[in-house]
């Protein structure tokens, strides 16, 4: 996985919007958007944002973070059950996105011991 997509995992589990990363780091957001981006590949910006996830520069940047969180067995019972209550789609799939960022949340804070 590329450093770009930690970045932007990192600020999904920590609820992180780019303006509000740029503004935790006194970057500016088209900085903070480039490196999500992956347009930046080198950035002397690493150490301020290892800072707001609370590690250090080599800590961010080597931090190992699966690419696609398997389906847990919790998930698929929860889906079941509001297929169950006869969800339309738009409230399965909005509750599937929902699910899916928690499970990624979960899995990133694992990984980064948080």
């Amino acid at each position: 996985m590329e450093l770009a997509e930690k970045i932007k995992l990192l600020m999904e589990s920590h609820c992180l919007t780019q303006a509000q990363l740029a503004k935790k780091t006194g970057v500016s957001q088209n900085t903070i958007f480039k490196i999500t981006s992956g347009a930046t590949k080198n950035s002397r910006h690493y150490p301020a944002i290892a800072k707001v996830f609370n590690m250090t520069t080599e800590e961010l940047l080597s931090i190992e973070v699966p690419d696609e969180p398997k389906e847990s067995p919790a998930k698929r019972r929860l889906l079941r059950k509001v297929k169950d209550a006869d969800a339309d789609e738009t409230t399965l799939a909005e509750i599937e996105q929902a699910v899916d960022a928690i499970l990624k949340a979960s899995e990133v804070k694992k990984k980064l011991g948080i």
